[in-house]
């Protein structure tokens, strides 16, 4: 209950004295009985309390001519978080939707160039020295090219390496061919070394520019085409995916990529 509390909190960005009146607030308290358990000026007190008012954190009763507060039930305080979530994301309702479904399970959707980007890095830099596993669509590399520069592309291979990622990659043989044809030798030479595991599967199966990040915690549905990462937090979903990647890594051909992208690197000519 008290992470709970702490992650509610944090996530509607209370003050300290927002979050010091509210843990205070008893079933029925005035700004007098809330002054005598904190060093809170009486003043900011009742100001603090019309502020979790408006927040539906708190409600104002009248009773033999004065005034009451009290903390919302769990229930109504968790409708309230979640109709002042959904007005903040309203705010920023071209990068970031979340919708909550159930039971913690949610679905947030990052939308636009730079809500992507600053999430991809965001991500990696989370994630240092953890598992990835990618599950590339054979035209993914076009989907980006269109969205991101070939020096941010580069960038997040190599802040992958560098941050000594555990990546493990399921595509098809020729991705590695079509991105080596498309984005030239820079490319290859911040992608090798990159991935630690690579399982290729035929292309028929592949054939399409979506993606699917999966990382310890957190799953992604990607269409870079239409500048979309889709995030699934729920255990059922998350699970299920795991095991399907797991399933196609143990049924599926192991590729030395790393070796293909050196032979690639080496040859200077254009791709055929």
């Amino acid at each position: 209950m008290i992470k709970k509390s702490h992650d509610s909190n944090k996530l509607l960005q209370l003050s300290d004295n927002e979050q010091r009146i509210l843990g205070l607030l008893e079933k029925s308290s005035t700004p007098l009985d809330l002054s005598k358990l904190c060093t809170i000026p009486r003043p900011t007190i009742y100001i603090t309390l019309e502020k979790l008012q408006r927040r539906g954190l708190a409600i104002k009763k009248k009773r033999e001519k004065k005034y009451y507060w009290e903390k919302h039930t769990e229930e109504q305080a968790e409708s309230a978080i979640s109709d002042l979530q959904q007005k903040l994301l309203n705010k920023h309702a071209r990068h970031m939707k979340k919708t909550v479904i159930k039971n913690k399970a949610e679905v947030v959707i990052y939308k636009g160039e730079k809500a992507i980007f600053n999430l991809f890095s965001e991500l990696i830099g989370k994630h240092a020295g953890q598992r990835m596993i990618t599950i590339q669509g054979d035209q993914s590399g076009d989907a980006w090219e269109k969205v991101f520069s070939m020096t941010n592309i580069n960038a997040i291979n190599k802040k992958i390496k560098d941050k000594r990622m555990i990546t493990e990659l399921i595509t098809s043989k020729r991705w590695f061919e079509k991105q080596r044809h498309q984005f030239g030798i820079e490319w290859a030479k911040d992608f090798e070394g990159r991935s630690m595991r690579v399982q290729n599967i035929d292309h028929e199966y592949l054939d399409t520019s979506g993606q699917i990040f999966i990382f310890q915690d957190r799953i992604f549905l990607v269409s870079m085409s239409e500048e979309v990462f889709i995030e699934i937090k729920n255990p059922h979903i998350s699970k299920l995916l795991v095991l399907l990647s797991r399933f196609i890594q143990d049924h599926s051909n192991g590729m030395d990529a790393n070796a293909l992208l050196r032979e690639l690197i080496k040859d200077q000519k254009p791709l055929k």
